[in-house]
């Protein structure tokens, strides 16, 4: 990957000075060829796909006439200087197809863009929040790998390996002898690899063998914040993903063997967002089933609504949306339908991104994919969610830096 990766990047340079120049060149009908020779084809034919898709999944309209300027660009810059007898080149039509994404796409529009395959799985792991690893952390000491964490929804989380134990052996290797690329191939190992491990427990002063299968799980968004005050919780979204209405339900259960609840505040300072599906589990949670919640408009094709579901977990106590600048995509979605149903306080120092869009991927045969903004999003009461944000209940003053204390300081004089 990191081979690829790197002659993508060289590419990028590459590409990037030789149309540059050609942009504002006005070039004469007679400097291309009337015919393409038969070796143009296969590139045409990639970047053709590329377009169709865009053109047919886009939010935005994209102009026949930009992509057939490209392609002249293109060829007159690219193609041109290649000979007859070389054979298909996959960067070559990996970087054409990402500057002509780049060209078609809206200029405020940073999410857009063609990934390659070397890149792509990574890439998706990333947008849908999913993790194929081992799900184990660590570091590698003079005494061997210290575990620092594990995922909890690991195969070792489950097999009870947890942070502080030192890995002394992996697939009957000494961990010292092993390169920091060795160690890392290792821990992220194809999918249903199992790995061998050697493991020291320090409190038991015990070496126990132990085989971790490599899965793909969903990482662990959801964490509970102490406040040091009775009835009052605090849970840090870090981002959604498929799993994190559970994991939000889950935390919310045990703090209600505690006793009543106060008020929960979610924190989604910093979160990009996730799928829009996520949230309407979550506002099962809070409003319970069969609320309008939003939909999203698409370009030639149907409207696509999200109603809330039935919950395990119905919380109907005070709620608090902490947010700020950052708080994208399926976070502001998120408290645009909490605040316009006056069911949580949404509290920051500023609106939120301004990016609720709905997004998505579209994958080709080679296994490269092109991730872009797919749709407009909407309220349940036609309110569009541009890119103002949501604007916060109560504004955080500028110069207060501990955003959380001055929430709990709040509730705790009132």
């Amino acid at each position: 990957m990191r081979h690829y990766s790197l002659k993508f990047k060289l590419l990028t340079g590459l590409f990037a000075v030789i149309l540059s120049s050609i942009l504002f060149v006005s070039l004469s009908s007679d400097t291309f060829r009337t015919e393409d020779p038969a070796y143009y084809k296969p590139y045409l034919d990639y970047l053709n796909e590329v377009y169709l898709v865009m053109d047919r999944d886009y939010y935005l309209p994209v102009t026949r006439y930009s992509y057939d300027r490209f392609i002249k660009e293109f060829k007159y810059s690219i193609l041109s200087q290649l000979k007859s007898s070389d054979r298909f080149e996959p960067l070559i039509a990996w970087r054409g197809s990402n500057l002509l994404v780049q060209g078609l796409r809206n200029p405020e529009d940073s999410f857009t863009n063609f990934i390659p395959p070397p890149i792509a799985e990574k890439y998706s792991e990333e947008i849908y929040g999913y993790q194929t690893d081992l799900g184990i952390n660590g570091n590698l000491t003079s005494t061997g790998f210290l575990i620092d964490t594990v995922e909890k929804k690991s195969d070792a989380f489950r097999k009870g390996i947890h942070g502080g134990l030192i890995i002394l052996e992996i697939n009957g290797r000494d961990v010292q002898k092993l390169t920091k690329k060795e160690l890392e191939d290792l821990f992220h190992p194809p999918i249903g690899t199992i790995v061998d491990f050697k493991i020291y427990f320090p409190v038991e002063n015990k070496v126990l063998d132990y085989s971790v299968t490599c899965e793909e799980y969903f990482k662990e968004t959801v964490f509970n914040i102490p406040t040091g005050i009775t009835g009052i919780y605090c849970l840090k979204i870090d981002k959604f993903n498929k799993e994190t209405a559970k994991d939000l339900n889950r935390h919310i259960a045990e703090f209600l063997k505690n006793g009543d609840i106060k008020f929960l505040i979610l924190d989604v300072r910093g979160n990009p967002g996730g799928p829009p599906l996520a949230v309407r589990e979550i506002a099962g949670t809070f409003l319970g089933p069969g609320y309008k919640l939003a939909y999203y408009l698409r370009k030639a094709a149907a409207v696509a609504g999200l109603i809330s579901p039935e919950s395990d977990i119905l919380y109907k106590g005070p709620l608090i949306l902490l947010i700020d600048g950052k708080s994208g995509s399926a976070s502001e979605l998120l408290a645009g339908i909490l605040k316009k149903y006056k069911r949580a306080v949404i509290v920051g120092k500023r609106p939120t991104a301004g990016m609720a869009f709905l997004k998505g991927t579209h994958k080709f045969e080679d296994g490269s994919m092109l991730a872009m903004i797919t749709g407009m999003s909407h309220l349940y009461d036609g309110e569009k969610l541009g890119p103002d944000g949501v604007m916060p209940n109560i504004i955080i003053p500028s110069d207060v830096d501990d955003q959380l204390d001055f929430v709990l300081k709040k509730l705790t004089r009132e």
